[in-house]
């Protein structure tokens, strides 16, 4: 009890000199200074009463961690109770995080054992250390340098023909030195560390190569976040992304990065530190090293970019591995909360069925008598059920809202199609030719989900784990993929463009898959502790297929365009932005709209913001399943007529109207043909001699002034 006095009194003078230091000595090095050791002390106290047994330095990063969970839901009720983001507010908000964590550890237990010595090591597994450190420094330097040498301002569909052919060697590389480091030097620690350089190696490969801006709605949450530097408030305020924003901005005021960059590298570097943190505070560091090496079979296509939604992956399983610790002793339920409770604040979609899977999970691990097991049970399959379907209720609430257009067809469910469309993603792809490495990708993404339920089998047998949370997690995951299924067979999505309608659905797939990786874990484990003790023979198949399997995933986590994968996805170019801002200068401040594609809106956006709507039309295509991206696809793929160019403008409240062709679009040159015919002026962009994705052609329509063409083309 004196402990806890005296930690508690030392925190509270902490938050008076916090508050002393913002008020008076703000902005100078030594005021950074105190501010940085404010948050450094509680957050370690929050770490210690967290993470039983950890060493200080665990407790100080663990708990760090915590606090910027604590500090972002704060911020987001900040914001939404009318706050402001902002120098002066961060005063606040900090100081009250800091006070709940004060408070946090004036409730939780102390720890009462020390950390567990370990023996020291001998000079050959040192060494073993050292060569398996300088072979991991070596492979990921080759990727990472690979990639930022490889970076383009062109458009591209996939980065892979840009990188070097020994990349996914190097991939898989890291991942065997995470699993002979667990082999050999038995060290979590260490192991963790390779884990997260391992990572790191896959999701920094997008951000460097893709020197722009990679995908589309990371340049509308940048143009967001850059409205909340300059405004200090958002308006309207956003249902969702909230837990993102407030970090992103707050970070980027704390170290005056700028805030493309934070944004940029938030989920890359999120996702090597939290799993490889939280798998090691939760299973490594008691005696599983080998569950840091399954890490390798976690496909990382959700973490290479940005979003809100990525984000709250990051968090959302990273406290379902918490929960799914063993021992109070180890991991309190409070850190699994903290991060589940941030996933809800970025993004609800996906941190909502989280962290009701976290809920249900923890009170699964707190049923021990007898006579509230039967109760526990049914609140375990209600909170399992209602993770499930907690989507779907979202979406339904929203629609009957007014705020998303959904069209229900319930009458689907009784449909065959979809679900032999759902069986038959889980079928390998037949053909008459076989191009080897895009074949063998696409056949262990199909195949990964039975790895993973074959090895969780294995967890629910093994006698030293309690089971039932590890149950729930598997029913959960399939059960995500039936709503998924049904979600998409009765939900016609109808504010997205059609081949876009199903992305909703997926992303329970992709859920379902993050709960069977969780629930696999140790299963995982096992299989890679029995093949260490099996011999050389099942050893090393066991090393060639993890590999494989690695280097698979990681060529799956990023866009492909090859003879399996069509890719369609064009990155957003350096011709974009000048055709835009082209546009911009040629408007002379009159008001216009635009017909392009999502590149050339991602381009705008990252250029001017949202600078303009007409009611609740955007100037540009944004969504794209909104009415002027159907009017461009009209023009692009039906008829270009000077008709359409006039339904924009009406759309757009514009008597300006400019059509952006890229050199990639599908009949781009018949295109250019009609649009030549009937624009008023038509401007070139790039270099079309250097391929496509390097030149865009920009059409414009006065339409204050008669067609100069008295008759319109077919474009056929």
């Amino acid at each position: 009890m004196r402990e806890r006095y005296k930690d508690l009194l030392a925190g509270l003078v902490i938050l008076g000199v916090f508050f002393t230091n913002q008020t008076w000595i703000a902005g100078y090095t030594v005021g950074h200074f105190v501010t940085f050791f404010s948050i450094l002390y509680p957050s370690y106290l929050l770490g210690r009463r967290a993470l039983p047994g950890a060493t200080w330095l665990g407790a100080v990063g663990f708990g760090s961690l915590l606090y910027l969970a604590v500090q972002s839901v704060v911020q987001t009720a900040w914001f939404y109770a009318g706050g402001k983001l902002d120098v002066p507010d961060d005063m606040w908000t900090m100081g009250l995080a800091i006070f709940i964590c004060l408070a946090l550890t004036a409730v939780l237990p102390i720890p009462e054992h020390a950390v567990k010595t370990q023996k020291e090591l001998d000079k050959k597994t040192i060494i073993y250390a050292i060569i398996l450190a300088a072979i991991t420094g070596v492979a990921s330097y080759f990727v990472i340098h690979a990639a930022w040498v490889s970076g383009v301002t062109y458009s591209i569909r996939t980065p892979w023909p840009l990188l070097p052919s020994g990349t996914l060697l190097a991939l898989a590389l890291t991942w065997l030195c995470v699993l002979l480091s667990a082999w050999i030097v038995k060290r979590p620690a260490f192991s963790a560390l390779l884990a997260a350089v391992a990572v790191f190696s896959t999701t920094t490969i997008a951000p460097l190569i893709y020197r722009i801006g990679f995908g589309f709605d990371g340049f509308l949450h940048v143009a967001s976040e850059k409205i909340i530097m300059d405004t200090a408030t958002l308006s309207p305020k956003p249902l969702y992304y909230m837990g993102q924003y407030v970090f992103t901005t707050w970070l980027s005021r704390f170290t005056s990065l700028p805030i493309e960059q934070v944004d940029r590298w938030l989920v890359p570097v999120a996702a090597a530190i939290f799993f490889s943190a939280c798998i090691y505070f939760a299973f490594a560091r008691h005696g599983r090293d080998t569950s840091l090496a399954a890490l390798a079979l976690l496909p990382l296509g959700a973490f290479v970019a940005t979003t809100p939604q990525s984000f709250a992956y990051v968090l959302g399983l990273s406290a379902i591995l918490l929960a799914l610790d063993q021992d109070e002793n180890r991991v309190g339920s409070i850190a699994a909360l903290l991060l589940g409770a941030w996933s809800v604040a970025a993004h609800p979609l996906a941190g909502v069925p989280f962290i009701l899977m976290v809920m249900t999970i923890l009170l699964a691990r707190s049923g021990e008598a007898r006579r509230t097991k039967i109760i526990l049970g049914i609140l375990a399959a209600l909170g399992v059920i209602a993770s499930a379907i907690s989507v779907p209720i979202m979406f339904v609430v929203l629609s009957k809202g007014g705020n998303t257009l959904i069209n229900w067809q319930p009458q689907a469910i009784f449909s065959l199609q979809p679900w032999m469309d759902f069986l038959n993603r889980f079928l390998p792809y037949i053909s008459n030719h076989y191009v080897f490495w895009p074949a063998w990708s696409t056949l262990a993404e199909q195949a990964l989900p039975f790895l993973l339920l074959l090895a969780t089998i294995i967890t629910l047998f093994r006698k030293d784990l309690r089971r039932t949370p590890y149950a729930l997690a598997l029913v959960a995951a399939v059960l995500f993929l039936i709503v998924g299924a049904l979600l998409k067979s009765t939900g016609e999505f109808a504010f997205l463009i059609d081949y876009e309608r199903g992305n909703y659905a997926d992303r329970l797939n992709t859920m379902a898959v993050m709960l069977l990786f969780a629930a696999a874990l140790p299963g995982l484990a096992t299989l890679l502790d029995k093949a260490r003790d099996a011999g050389l023979i099942r050893g090393t198949a066991t090393i060639v297929l993890l590999l494989s399997f690695s280097a698979a995933l990681a060529f799956d986590s990023l866009p492909r365009n090859d003879a399996m994968v069509v890719g369609h996805g064009w990155s957003t170019s350096a011709s974009d932005i000048e055709a835009v801002r082209a546009i911009q200068s040629d408007a002379e401040k009159k008001p216009y709209t635009v017909l392009a594609n999502q590149s050339v809106s991602a381009a705008a956006v990252m250029q001017f913001g949202f600078q303009r709507y007409a009611k609740d039309v955007f100037y540009y295509p944004i969504p794209t399943g909104g009415p002027l991206y159907r009017i461009f696809l009209d023009i692009t793929y039906k008829d270009a007529t000077r008709a359409a160019a006039q339904e924009a403008g009406r759309l757009g409240d514009s008597g300006l109207v400019y059509v952006v062709i890229d050199d990639y679009w599908w009949r781009a040159e018949i295109t250019d043909e009609t649009l030549s015919a009937i624009a008023d002026e038509e401007m070139d962009f790039g270099d079309p001699s250097k391929g496509l994705g390097n030149s865009v052609k920009v059409y414009k329509f006065d339409l204050s002034k008669p067609s100069k063409a008295s008759t319109q083309t077919d474009g056929s």
